[in-house]
């Protein structure tokens, strides 16, 4: 095997580990020209995982182009959300929004499938939520959940949960919101599902705990989600928002200098990847 064909197998047998540094520093080595569509989509999310930002959103958007001349939609409209997803987290709202309108667009051709799934719940339910409509957000995630379960998807269907959950504690039913939050997250720390996905699940969570006051709640999901995460090869940008997490529960513990301290050392790098983020630790 030449040195780029070992490259590469060394590279996708550690993109298959999820093992971000080796798969990021095998993929460097290489051409994009080199990569098909799955190699440019799994050197983005490696890079993405390193913090890498900027290279990760031109990779992604190569995978995109790449997806599309394959003929592969479902792929296409995949990648095009996951790039929404990373421009909204920079406060990047313009293309953002173009890119779910990509993903919104390649699942109107599609026979109805999980994709469509995906797209109702980071566009729909996430955008209710945003938008202070909780009520279509509880539809909505109800329609993740049954697209999930005719499509025999559970992380869908966890999705659903999860959005259903939020959504009913912003309309005040805590007790039933937080009920089903549970139910999700149980389903997610025992799944095999996707970490960019189980992740943010894990945030949202923390943040809707937060949100209503249950610290013992927030505590024990911060617990768990950093057990995750010390689990994960790198996961740089959500470790840090993480911590973000940890410090509200010293705020709220009065451990203030702990909470000063963590908040000040992840600023600097969620300026550039996650505002929200930047924000809530600056807030801190």
């Amino acid at each position: 095997m030449d040195a780029h064909g070992d490259a590469l197998a060394q590279a996708r047998r550690a993109t298959g580990a999820r093992d971000w540094p080796t798969a990021a520093a095998q993929f460097d080595v290489l051409e994009s020209k080199q990569l098909t569509a799955d190699d440019l989509a799994a050197h983005a999310d490696a890079v993405w995982w390193l913090g890498r930002t900027e290279d990760a959103l031109r990779l992604g958007a190569a995978a995109y182009d790449a997806f599309l001349a394959d003929s592969r939609p479902v792929e296409a409209a995949m990648r095009a959300m996951r790039l929404g997803v990373l421009h909204l987290a920079r406060g990047d709202e313009q293309q953002g929004a173009g890119w779910l309108g990509h993903a919104g667009r390649l699942a109107e051709g599609i026979p109805e499938c999980a994709l469509h799934g995906y797209v109702a719940g980071f566009t729909e339910v996430e955008l209710s939520l945003i938008a202070g409509e909780p009520a279509a957000a509880v539809d909505a995630a109800r329609r993740v959940q049954d697209i999930g379960r005719r499509f025999d998807t559970p992380e869908l269907v966890a999705q659903g949960l999860h959005g259903e959950g939020r959504a009913l504690i912003k309309s005040g039913q805590v007790v039933d919101g937080l009920a089903l939050l549970d139910e999700a997250m149980v389903a997610i720390l025992h799944g095999q599902f996707d970490p960019f996905l189980t992740t943010a699940l894990y945030c949202n969570a923390i943040a809707a705990c937060h949100d209503v006051g249950d610290v013992r709640r927030m505590t024990r999901w911060t617990d768990l989600t950093e057990r995750w995460l010390a689990s994960l090869t790198a996961a740089v940008v959500f470790n840090a928002m993480c911590r973000v997490h940890r410090a509200h529960v010293q705020l709220l513990r009065g451990e203030w200098d702990d909470a000063e301290r963590g908040a000040l050392e992840v600023v600097a790098l969620l300026d550039t990847n996650r505002v929200d983020y930047a924000a809530e630790a600056w807030y801190v």
